[in-house]
C-alpha cells in the first residue's frame, strides 16, 4: 500500500512505511482538525472508506542509510480501480501545506532527507454509475456516407508519402511553431458532490505547482475563475503559489467565462 522506493539505474529497492489512519464520515474537515484526530494503525490490504468519506493517513518512516544520496520516492496504491476521476484520490500535506496529488497517474511522492513524515487526505469516491457512461452502440446511426471524410483521408495519405518533397517545400511558407502547454480539464460540477470538485482542483493544481518547481520551463494553463476563487477561499497557500507562478510566466490563466461552457452551447473553453 505504501513503500519507500530507492531508484537506481539498475534496480529498485523498497522498504515499507508506517501508516496510521483516521476516518471522517460526511463532510471533509480541515488539516488542523484532522491531525488532532484519533489515528489507528493500518496495514497493506486493509479496507478503508466507506464511500464518500475521507480518510487521513499519517505516513511516517526513515530512509535507510544506504539509500541516502540516491533518488528516493514514496509509492502508494490506495486501491486504485479505474482511471483518474473514477476511483480514490488523495492530497498530500507536508508541514501543514498542500503538497502534491496522489491518484492512478501520480502514485509516488519525492522524498528528500532521512525522515518521512506527512499526511494524505484520501477521498473514497466510487464511480457514480455502475456501468460507466459510454454511448450504446444501438443508438448510433449513419445517415449518409461522409464523402468529405474520404476526400480528406486521400489528401492526408498523399502528403505523408516519404518522397513527397514537393509538398514539404510548398508548406514551408505556412509552417507554424507549436508549443506544448499543460492543462487539466476539471469539470466544476461532475458526477460527484461539489465538494469533491474543489478537492480535485486542489490536488491537481498542487501537483502542477510542484512540477513547475522541478521544471522551470514547464507552463500550465487553467481556465474557470470559479475554481481560482475556490483556491483563494479554501486553499490560500495554493492560491498564493499560483500568483507567484503567473508572475514567473509559468501559469497562464485563460478563458473568459466563470465556469466552462460545457452545456448546450459548447465552445473552445470546454
Amino acid at each position: 500500500m505504501a513503500y519507500l522506493v530507492a531508484v537506481t539505474d539498475r534496480s529498485l529497492n523498497s522498504s515499507p512505511l508506517e501508516l496510521t489512519a483516521f476516518c471522517v464520515r460526511g463532510e471533509p474537515i480541515s488539516y488542523a482538525d484532522a491531525i488532532r484526530g484519533q489515528f489507528t494503525r493500518i496495514k497493506s490490504g486493509d479496507a478503508w472508506g466507506p464511500p464518500w468519506s475521507t480518510t487521513w493517513f499519517h505516513v511516517r518512516g526513515r530512509v535507510p542509510e544506504a539509500w541516502l544520496g540516491r533518488r528516493v520516492v514514496a509509492q502508494f496504491d490506495l486501491g486504485f480501480a479505474g482511471p483518474t476521476g473514477f476511483t480514490c484520490e488523495a492530497l498530500a500535506w507536508k508541514e501543514g501545506k498542500p503538497w502534491r496529488g496522489v491518484d492512478p497517474n501520480h502514485r509516488w511522492l519525492p522524498i528528500h532527507g532521512p525522515e518521512v513524515d506527512f499526511y494524505l487526505e484520501a477521498a473514497a469516491n466510487p464511480r457514480a454509475t455502475e456501468h460507466g457512461a459510454e454511448p450504446a452502440p444501438s443508438m448510433l446511426a449513419l445517415r449518409e456516407a461522409p464523402e468529405p471524410a474520404f476526400i480528406l483521408r486521400e489528401a492526408v495519405l498523399a502528403i505523408h508519402k516519404p518522397d513527397s518533397a514537393g509538398v514539404g517545400e510548398a508548406s514551408l511558407d505556412h509552417s507554424h511553431t507549436i508549443t506544448a502547454v499543460g492543462h487539466a480539464h476539471i469539470d466544476t460540477a461532475w458526477e460527484w458532490p461539489l465538494r469533491e470538485a474543489k478537492r480535485k482542483v486542489a490536488h491537481s493544481w498542487s501537483t502542477q505547482l510542484a512540477l513547475m518547481d522541478e521544471y522551470p520551463d514547464y507552463v500550465f494553463a487553467a481556465s474557470q475563475p470559479a475554481q481560482y476563487q475556490w483556491m483563494k477561499e479554501s486553499y490560500p497557500d495554493i492560491y498564493r503559489r499560483i500568483k507567484e507562478k503567473v508572475v514567473a510566466g509559468q501559469w497562464e490563466p485563460v478563458g473568459a467565462m466563470w465556469v466552462e461552457a460545457d452545456c448546450n452551447l459548447p465552445s473552445g473553453e470546454s
